[in-house]
């Protein structure tokens, strides 16, 4: 079921909106494919805005186009450390943003709302890595997939010389993360 969208009033100088709020996602089919899109406007943004530092601590505060049109901005702290004797071993980047998609469109989604994004990596020279997310906001998706999501949800890639593993864990858009998102840990 789709609501439709209430017309802005406007009344002199005093613009008084009354815009229905979009409707939850209800399927996790919709859940993941929009969750994709979403997921890949954060990483264009953010290989975008991190080509801005290097080991060193540093505030963003920029905007990126995404892929079909629209943007997100990027607000929060960057922290990168590199060991330049050593550069295969104890290597980090740390972030913590606050991503707000204005009509960000990709993958035949729009996006628009706000995320918290946080990211902790780490590698060290045994061919070893850690990658850790955690997301948490609310986005409202249109196009291919329709609806309010409220996303608070944790991601976690562990990578040693021969393997590999992921998991989630939360939710998306009221749905198992691991679940929804097809990973098996």
């Amino acid at each position: 079921m789709r609501t439709s969208p209430m017309f802005c009033l406007c009344a002199g100088m005093l613009l008084l909106a009354a815009c229905d709020s979009a409707e939850a996602v209800n399927s996790e089919d919709d859940a993941a494919k929009g969750w994709v899109a979403t997921q890949s406007a954060l990483e264009n943004g953010s290989n975008s805005v991190q080509t801005r530092a290097a080991d060193t601590t540093v505030n963003i505060d920029a905007s990126a186009d995404c892929l079909n049109g629209g943007s997100a901005h990027f607000k929060g702290t960057l922290e990168t450390t590199v060991d330049l004797e050593n550069p295969t071993a104890g290597n980090s980047t740390n972030f913590d943003y606050t991503t707000t998609f204005s009509g960000c469109t990709t993958q035949g989604v729009t996006i628009d709302g706000a995320l918290d994004y946080q990211l902790m990596t780490s590698t060290s020279g045994d061919g070893s890595a850690s990658v850790n997310y955690a997301y948490s906001g609310e986005v409202t998706w249109s196009g291919d997939v329709n609806g309010s999501c409220v996303i608070d949800m944790t991601a976690s890639v562990e990578t040693g010389p021969t393997s590999v593993s992921a998991t989630y864990s939360g939710t998306v858009c009221g749905f198992d993360a691991s679940a929804t998102l097809n990973v098996s840990g």
